[in-house]
Order: structure tokens, then sequence, then C-alpha cells
């Protein structure tokens, strides 16, 4: 039995081994994407100072229409840091404004950001564009379920049939006097296990945005009734979309989790004023009225 776990072991890292390290590296970058952007962009901040307040949102991006006529925001984000900017999306581009004098600030990194889209491109779909993202998505989805294979069979690979300190210590710890294909065959199985868990929990997690029965098998589990969806083909759900729904946000939206906030205070009749909607298109009719 240990024979055959081997082989198939060391197949599986083989065949997906390339694929896997692509996702994993471009894993690791998006975890710490907010991380990067932001000290990309450290440099801009708004002059708070004592006795000052903030801007209406109105204000500010009548301010931003004013210095870039020719744009139209699509997302905006308030920090709570005092001397945090407000940074305004449109589209590919983000600007940051003066929170309190609404001064342009400049634009967002044109380095940083790409690299990162670049990197989440790689670990989705291996950087493939057009009717070939679909195929590449089968190929990340098979590579992360081969992935977990290869997690829980060296998991019972690496740890001995004897559990004796003697025995368990080779495995665990690091041996720095080994050389050679010893001292590999250590660093490996040290590492292997005592990462093997988290990945086994990341990797897993993975599976119900690339597999649909993985996400039908995840509602089960949680007790919910899986979506009916028309069309679904394989990895790729067959939607011809970018990304697969998840199952942990479905049950959150039918409680009402994750859709648009309302207001508590009444609406005011009459003529709306700019800052009373964040939305794009609200913005972009009052400054046409303008």
């Amino acid at each position: 039995m240990r024979t055959i776990v081997f082989w198939s072991h060391l197949t599986a890292g083989v065949i997906a081994g390339v694929i896997i390290l692509v996702m994993s590296v471009t894993g690791v970058l998006l975890t710490y994407e907010r991380q990067l952007i932001a000290w990309s962009d450290r440099g801009y901040r708004s002059t708070a100072a004592a006795g000052k307040t903030r801007l209406p949102l109105g204000a500010l991006l009548t301010r931003l229409h004013a210095a870039h006529p020719d744009i139209t925001p699509t997302s905006v984000t308030l920090a709570s840091a005092p001397d945090a900017p407000v940074t305004i999306a449109v589209r590919q581009r983000t600007f940051y404004v003066d929170a309190y004098s609404g001064a342009v600030l400049g634009e967002g990194s044109q380095s940083v950001r790409p690299f990162m889209t670049a990197a989440r491109a790689w670990h989705r779909w291996l950087a493939v564009d057009g009717d070939g993202r679909r195929i590449a998505r089968w190929f990340t989805g098979w590579a992360n379920f081969i992935f977990l294979f290869i997690l829980c069979s060296g998991f019972y690979l690496w740890f001995p049939r004897i559990w004796s300190w003697r025995h368990i210590r080779p495995v665990v710890l690091f041996n720095g006097a080994l050389r050679g294909r010893a001292r590999d065959f250590n660093w490996h199985n040290t590492i292997g296990a005592w990462s093997a868990v988290p990945l086994i929990v990341v990797v897993a997690c993975a599976l119900p945005m690339s597999f649909s029965w993985a996400n039908a098998a995840l509602y089960r589990v949680t007790g919910d009734e899986p979506p009916r969806a028309a069309g679904d083909a394989g990895p790729a759900q067959g939607r011809g979309r970018d990304e697969a729904p998840s199952a942990a946000i479905a049950p959150l939206r039918r409680r009402g989790v994750g859709r648009p906030l309302r207001s508590a205070c009444p609406r005011p009749r009459g003529r709306r004023s700019p800052s009373a909607s964040i939305a794009a298109p609200v913005a972009s009719r009052s400054f046409a009225r303008r």
C-alpha cells in the first residue's frame, strides 16, 4: 500500500508541479496585495489639522470632476485614519483626494497595481485570455485537486509506522548533520509535516471555486440546498464568467448580508444633493446638471 501511495504521490507532483508552483507563488503575493498597494502609495496623505473637518463626499467628487472632467468614479473608499486620503477608483485607475481640502493628490501606483492584476490572472487562469480561459481554469482546478491528494498522501507517507520520538524526530525536526540526498529528504519531510495541515485547509477551501460538485457538497454539508444552474459543464461551471460563485456567500445573501445598505434616516423631498449618494451614476448626473 505504501508503495502504491508513494508512486502516486510522486507522479502527481511531476504532472501538476509547475501549475501548483505558479498558483502557490501568486497566491502568496495576492495575500499581501493590500499591504503592497498601501506601501507603494504611502506618500499620499490628507492635511489633517486641529479644527478641520472632512468635506462632504459630494464636494470631493465635484472637485475631482473639475480636475478630471473626462472620468466617472466607480467606487469611493473612506479610511478611518485622520491623515488618510479618500480613494476614488475609476475603472483601472485610482485617484487620491485630500479629505479636508478636496485637492487631487495624485494617481495610484502604475507599477504595483498592474503587477498584482497580472498575478491574479496567473493565479486564476494562467494569464490566458479569450475562449482559452475556461480551459486554463480546468487545468488550475484539477491542479488544485491534485495538490490536495499530494498533501494527504504525503501526510500518510511522512509519518512512521512506529509512533515513538526516535522515529518521529527525523520527520518533524531539521538535522543539520545530514548531507546530499539525506539532507534533502529530511528538509522535504520536515517542511511538509509542519505545513501539511494548514495547506490541506487552504486547498480544500478552494475546491468549491473550481468544481460544481464540490460547491454542491459544501451546500449539503452546511444544510442548504445547492442552487440549480443551467449549463453547468465542468470546473469553470460553464457560466462564461471569470469567477465562480462562492458557496459561503450565497447563504449570507439569503439572510440579507451583502445587500446594499439603506439609510435609516427619512429621505428628504425635493432636489437631491450630489452628496446624497456615493454611486457613480448619481454623481455623474449631478455633474451634468452643473
